[in-house]
């Protein structure tokens, strides 16, 4: 489903890993009985899993809720979303609810959305640095633009039409 899509390389192996359940969240630390700080680092109250910190946590549940507005991105909305403990689960949901012509863009958006929420996340983990839920939506549409004049014709024309 992610192979094909456009999306740099480090993006579709991370998405790859992500579906495989082989990120280091703190639920597979702990199971090895390594150190770990338990809870999401986005929302501080639940345990980190990749499923609760890409698809359950409500921080990142704001971050999909302001994208689903974008152009052909309803799909996006969690209100929508089933209930699942796998990332397939939600990622099928999303590319199954979405119109066949924007398929390929949502693919991308997907990979990006879940990239930067990691990113956040590892920010926050090893830096100690927290940005706003307002200013990660702020980082992906940068990423978009940058992906977009890569070479990623799907995400053309994401925020609407030009006049």
């Amino acid at each position: 489903m992610f192979w094909k899509a456009w999306a740099p390389p480090c993006c579709k192996f991370f998405t790859w890993l992500l579906m495989l359940d082989r990120l280091w969240c703190a639920d597979r630390l702990q199971r090895r009985g390594w150190l770990n700080d338990y809870f999401c680092p986005l929302c501080v109250r639940n345990l980190e899993s990749s499923v609760h910190l890409l698809w359950q946590c409500p921080v990142a549940r704001t971050i999909w809720a302001a994208a689903a507005g974008w152009h052909g991105c309803a799909a996006l909305a969690p209100s929508t979303w089933p209930e699942g403990d796998r990332s397939e689960i939600y990622w099928a949901h999303i590319i199954d609810n979405t119109q066949a012509e924007h398929r390929k863009r949502i693919r991308s958006l997907t990979m990006l959305i879940t990239w930067e929420l990691w990113l956040e996340r590892n920010r926050r983990v090893f830096h100690k640095k927290i940005a706003a839920p307002w200013a990660v939506i702020q980082v992906v549409r940068g990423s978009l633009e940058a992906w977009r004049l890569a070479g990623a014709k799907c995400l053309q024309h994401l925020f609407g039409n030009p006049t």
